[in-house]
Order: C-alpha cells, then sequence, then structure tokens
C-alpha cells in the first residue's frame, strides 16, 4: 500500500521480527524480571520485625489471611497478590480462596477485568464510564453474595 512502511529486524537464527513481536518480547521479559525481583523482595522483607509483627497480627488466623488476600486483590490484581501474600503465610486455602474471590469487586482486581475494559473502552470509549460504574457494582454484589456464602458455609 502506498505510503506503508515496514519495518524488519532480522535475528541471529534468521528469523525476522516486526515492531510488534519486538515490543511483546520486551514486555514478557520485563514481566518475568519483575516477578524474579517480587520474589527476591518478599524474601528479604519477610525478615524485618515491622513484617514479622504484621504477618502475625494478619495473616496468623484463616480469616485474617482470607480477607487480607481480598483486599490486597482489590489494589494489586489477584494474581500479583497471590504472589507476594505466598511469602507471609502457610495457610494456603485461604490464601486461595480470598485471591480468588478477590478478583472480583474492582475491576483492577483481575487482569481479565483489565483486558476486557480496555477492549471495551476502545470500542465504545463514549460509554465507558457507565460500563465502568455498571462493572463494579455487579462485581461488587457478586463479591458480597460470595462473600456471605464463605461466611456461611467456610
Amino acid at each position: 500500500t502506498p505510503g506503508t512502511v515496514s519495518i524488519r529486524f532480522s535475528t541471529s537464527l534468521g528469523n525476522t521480527a516486526t515492531p510488534d513481536t519486538l515490543t511483546t518480547r520486551f514486555f514478557v521479559t520485563l514481566v518475568f524480571l519483575a516477578i524474579s525481583y517480587l520474589f527476591l523482595f518478599i524474601g528479604n522483607i519477610q525478615q524485618t520485625d515491622l513484617v514479622v509483627y504484621l504477618k502475625n497480627s494478619f495473616l496468623g488466623t484463616a480469616w485474617g489471611t482470607y480477607t487480607v488476600a481480598l483486599g490486597v486483590s482489590q489494589f494489586i490484581s489477584n494474581v500479583p497478590a497471590t504472589l507476594l501474600l505466598s511469602g507471609f503465610t502457610n495457610d494456603y486455602r485461604s490464601l486461595l480462596i480470598g485471591v480468588n474471590l478477590g478478583g472480583l469487586g474492582t475491576f483492577i482486581a483481575s487482569m481479565a477485568s483489565l483486558i476486557s475494559y480496555k477492549i471495551y473502552a476502545h470500542n465504545y470509549n463514549e460509554t465507558k464510564g457507565r460500563y465502568l460504574l455498571l462493572f463494579t457494582v455487579v462485581n461488587v454484589i457478586y463479591l458480597i453474595i460470595l462473600l456471605l456464602g464463605y461466611m456461611i458455609i467456610g
């Protein structure tokens, strides 16, 4: 097509990489490094007096682990919350229930929710605010229902 420029890079293996694939590789590498550093950070921070105190105070019970996992998931997404908190508790049942239910609530709580919002906002920009409000209300309602169910059934 006139006016289009195709940029291609050759790798040492003879494969052709476009800027899109290079960007994808860069971000995959960045995510891998971030997760690696998160594990190092968790390993080092676990030894501080403040973290030991907080761990014993908040993650010392099943209910505490569950609520902290659910709450942290609302702000940093449920997968990073799992990685972060797994180094501070041995109560994996409560942790997993908390982060799984923590995928509901805010749209930040789950990567899938962020992706769906981005797609919606791209295609329906004029109604993205209404979508976000409805999405949040429905998710919070489901979260409350599941929270009550967990409290009743245990």
